[in-house]
């Protein structure tokens, strides 16, 4: 570590200040420790490297936690990394070497290599609504957030500089915030750019008169995969 610090606890605390005025609501806080509290029980300070990360997470299998479930331990940790990596306390950013755990993507129908190839080939990124359909995939294979969750995605969820979007999971679960790839960035910011402004509607996805995109509109776009 760069800068010297005497405990994790430390470290916690200005996390936690920090995303309190960055303006982070209180389930995301509660999530935040939570998560985290935990983690650094458990994982000594000095010992902090991705094999120590990694041993932890396998730990959270054997005490027999769901996918989803250490898929947000996984998403804190790393936002936690993220955030130590920026203020200067760890020389590396360990967290971009944490994978996120695997789950299953919320698609009509399971997608192989060639399929989903050929439904980023279909869309028409040089119309408006095709570009919209475009992002909307790379969103899904980039995040594997629910369909609900992405119909629900709004511009201020969005956080192009930090690469990150903030979900509002519902269904009692708790609300999280997932890191977007350099591709998924670029595009994103082409698309909210194309997108234009609507002062009654916030929703990311719409359609061109404005309106929220519904559920089967985008169930549509997976229609056009080619047999």
């Amino acid at each position: 570590m760069k800068n010297q610090v005497k405990s994790w606890k430390s470290l916690l605390d200005n996390f936690f200040f920090v995303s309190q005025v960055n303006g982070k609501r209180p389930k995301t806080l509660q999530w935040y420790k939570e998560t985290l509290i935990p983690f650094t029980k458990s994982v000594p300070l000095e010992e902090l490297s991705v094999y120590s990360i990694q041993k932890y997470i396998s730990s959270l299998r054997e005490r027999g936690l769901k996918p989803a479930s250490i898929d947000t331990h996984i998403r804190a940790i790393k936002s936690f990394l993220h955030f130590l990596y920026d203020e200067g306390y760890l020389e590396e950013n360990i967290s971009a070497k944490i994978k996120r755990y695997k789950l299953p993507k919320s698609y009509p129908h399971i997608l192989n290599d060639e399929q989903i190839l050929n439904l980023l080939k279909v869309c028409d990124k040089k119309s408006w609504d095709g570009f919209r359909n475009y992002v909307i995939v790379l969103t899904f294979l980039d995040t594997g957030i629910r369909l609900s969750e992405l119909l629900n995605l709004t511009v201020n969820d969005v956080n192009l500089p930090k690469r990150s979007i903030f979900i509002r999971s519902g269904k009692g679960e708790k609300d999280r915030e997932v890191y977007m790839g350099k591709t998924l960035v670029r595009e994103m910011a082409k698309w909210l750019k194309m997108r234009g402004y609507f002062p009654y509607e916030e929703r990311v996805f719409i359609t061109k008169q404005g309106y929220p995109l519904n559920k089967r509109g985008v169930e549509r776009i997976f229609t056009k995969i080619p047999k």
